[in-house]
């Protein structure tokens, strides 16, 4: 794989003998990953490689409007309504994994794990004061590094998003007891270190947080939300002089 030669994007490549197509997959000028296609057969490699190498580009352009619609502009995280949605999908999956109706339907049955969903919401405290305090900037930029730490410590499955001006929220699979706590210690800790230092005062500015989780498992129903308080722990974060 290699750069045209005019350097305006990345070439296709077509390996006739071994029926195979490589397609770039880059955007703005940086490539990010190759697409094999096996068993393909093109009857003329060279004006239709050029239109192939485009078309990679142009569903990766598609995906990123895509996150972008669903994502909060802020942060980056995902918005509150797809949030929402996606964790009323997780809740009727664990419903419908134990479910006798759910047997002989091939393709419809939820996997095993789905036995429980937990959920961590993270509030923010006091960002209004913070704005006034500080300003709109400070505060915005504190809630990004908020943000950066919440998914910094999220495990590889979970789904982070902002569900309200002064809160975040993540989605995680069902989780043993050990890891929900460690979780829990680590977004706490995380937190914590996340503070901006005012400009013009040199106040090294946090946010006040807290982090809780709920539990919704099959053996519960639609009520099966539990408050899980180890984890409510605050985050002792204020104005600090330096």
């Amino acid at each position: 794989m290699r750069p045209e030669s005019e350097g305006a994007g990345w070439r296709a490549e077509y390996l006739q003998d071994e029926r195979k197509l490589l397609i770039p997959l880059a955007l703005g000028g940086e490539l990010l990953g190759i697409f094999q296609a096996r068993g393909v057969r093109l009857r003329a490699p060279k004006s239709m490689l050029p239109l192939i190498s485009r078309m990679g580009a142009v569903c990766l352009e598609k995906l990123l409007l895509y996150k972008r619609s669903i994502s909060c502009a802020q942060t980056g995280l995902l918005a509150r309504e797809p949030f929402l949605a996606l964790l009323e999908r997780e809740m009727g999956s664990v419903c419908d994994c134990l479910s006798p109706s759910m047997e002989g339907k091939e393709g419809l049955k939820a996997p095993a794990y789905k036995a429980g969903v937990r959920v961590f919401w993270i509030r923010v405290r006091g960002l209004r004061e913070l704005q006034r305090r500080f300003g709109f900037m400070l505060a915005e930029g504190l809630l990004r590094d908020l943000a950066r730490g919440i998914v910094q410590q999220a495990p590889p499955q979970a789904v982070c998003g902002r569900v309200g001006d002064n809160g975040f929220a993540l989605i995680l699979p069902e989780a043993g007891g050990n890891g929900v706590m460690e979780l829990a210690r680590n977004l706490v800790a995380e937190l914590e270190t996340r503070t901006r230092t005012h400009d013009l005062t040199g106040e090294e500015v946090g946010a006040a947080c807290s982090v809780g989780m709920a539990h919704f498992s099959a053996g519960h129903g639609r009520r099966g939300f539990r408050a899980f308080a180890g984890a409510n722990r605050p985050v002792s974060c204020c104005a600090r002089r330096r």
